[in-house]
């Protein structure tokens, strides 16, 4: 796949590049640029049980904790010293976070005794999550709409990179942050690789395996994401299907869905048996065990509910902020309760600073025409200017699938916080992007028009740039050591 075919290309994409890393840099150290802040070692800690060939932490519960009748219950284990976040079965404690970073991290200590902090998970997979959406967007380009102008593309690697609430995540790099970046790095990266083993003129089977892979690192690095895996494979492998039909040689879709397949179910055996050693119980992950801040044993079955899903849309989508007197002038708000029935109020947690994405990222909004247009071409047929056309309606069906299944689980549950966007808005960033470029190759036949169009495009994607790196900014301050932490 070649990304940078000219200069003229080269220089804009570079630049967007180097900006978003650069900023990238700067908040993961607290605006010091060379000294990074320590955070949590979960995933360090589970790599050298693995090394040593245990599924298990090393360090053992604590007495008075197993002799509690039931150690899952906050209130119970009070002054009783005790793995945050850990899950604790048959008086060992493990892991719920997928165990995928841990193995790679424990491969390496195969060569080399070192130790990786969870701040170092963030960065790294914050930083490739945000290259391997960067040149996507760069191959899509050349392939659908080089005949745009360039700094469309520069605008579009800036809104996947800053307009993210990765930066957010760079300033709290704990375990959970660790996590949900992994996945969407893996996902993005399986993402990339498959797109690009579909282009024209033939797909290419070695590119599928390996999106395949990345996918199946995916889900068992935050299991969640089996979601959108599935509903982003289910669209990709009828694509393939029909293709090959189309072609009048339907046998030769086979070949490439296998390859596309096969690591993900493989996969799916490996967690399966993780699981099974670990809590008896395939279809168990841990959080039936978990030492968190609710009791798991009553309120398991109310992590998800339809009674969180208007609260979540507007934490979400309409949590405003205000603007402030005082640096940094501008302020998110804590994320709301209000909304909620009284009966579910004392599970339902909205963890501090929520900015609506309509407030804070309105570039957002280019993602539907463009999912409009490509659903009722699907309904209604037309004819297309472009044989690659389909291809890149199928794209948006499956973003939008991937997007819609991971959203919904989302509205659901009952934590509500910053990080958990990451789940869905690369994916609805990507869409958004590719609309704004949709709807500007629509309008350059009227000189008149697309001037203003890109008027209203570059300045909500330029405010959307810049307001969610400064609500970032503003809601950790303590981490930048310009207010305490209450």
């Amino acid at each position: 796949m070649k990304l940078f075919p000219s200069r003229s290309i080269f220089l804009p994409v570079f630049a967007a590049l180097a900006s978003v890393l650069l900023v990238y840099t700067w908040f993961i150290t607290a605006g010091r640029w060379t000294r990074w802040r320590e955070t949590s070692d979960y995933y360090d800690q589970l790599a050298r049980a693995f090394h040593k060939g245990q599924l298990s932490l090393e360090v053992r519960p604590d007495p008075a904790l197993l002799a509690l009748p039931n150690p899952y219950d906050p209130k119970a284990r009070k002054g009783v010293p005790f793995v945050n976040d850990a899950s604790l079965y048959k008086g060992r404690y493990y892991l719920y976070w997928g165990p995928v970073p841990a193995l790679l991290l424990a491969s390496l200590k195969s060569v080399a005794p070192i130790g990786v902090r969870d701040q170092s998970f963030v960065f790294l997979f914050a930083a490739g999550t945000f290259l391997c959406a960067a040149f996507l967007l760069i191959h899509l380009w050349q392939r659908f709409f080089s005949m745009l102008p360039t700094w469309q593309l520069a605008l579009g690697i800036l809104l996947v990179g800053l307009a993210s609430p990765f930066t957010r995540m760079l300033a709290h790099p704990f375990t959970h942050e660790a996590a949900i970046a992994g996945g969407q790095f893996f996902l993005m990266g399986g993402l990339l690789f498959l797109v690009s083993a579909l282009a024209p003129p033939s797909f290419r089977a070695k590119k599928l395996v390996v999106a395949g892979l990345l996918w199946a690192c995916a889900i068992g690095t935050r299991v969640v994401l089996a979601f959108p895996t599935t509903a982003m494979l289910g669209t990709m492998l009828l694509f393939l299907m029909l293709t090959a039909r189309r072609e009048g040689r339907w046998w030769r879709g086979l070949g490439p869905a296998i390859a596309l397949l096969s690591p993900i179910l493989l996969g799916a055996a490996g967690l399966a048996w993780y699981n099974g050693a670990r809590f008896d119980s395939i279809l168990e992950f841990g959080m039936r065990y978990q030492l968190a801040s609710f009791n798991p044993v009553t309120s398991y079955h109310d992590l998800f509910s339809r009674a969180y899903v208007l609260q979540n849309l507007y934490n979400y989508l309409l949590n405003p902020f205000r603007i402030s007197a005082q640096f940094p002038f501008i302020e998110p708000l804590d994320g709301s309760e209000a909304l909620l029935p009284t009966d579910v109020r004392r599970i339902y947690i909205a963890e501090g600073k929520l900015s609506g994405l309509l407030y804070s990222a309105p570039f957002l909004l280019f993602a539907l025409p463009l999912v409009a247009g490509e659903l009722r071409g699907m309904l209604f047929p037309r004819s297309r200017a472009s044989e690659s056309a389909p291809a890149l309606g199928w794209l948006a069906l499956s973003l939008l699938g991937g997007f819609t299944a991971s959203f919904l689980p989302m509205m659901a549950f009952f934590f509500a916080a910053a990080r958990y966007m990451a789940d869905f808005l690369v994916l609805l960033l990507v869409l958004a992007v590719l609309g704004f470029w949709q709807l500007s190759l629509l309008e350059r036949a009227r000189p008149l028009r697309r001037r203003l169009f890109s008027l209203l495009g570059g300045g909500l994607g330029l405010y959307s740039v810049l307001m969610t790196t400064a609500l970032a900014f503003a809601a950790r301050l303590s981490w930048f050591g310009l207010l305490q932490q209450h």
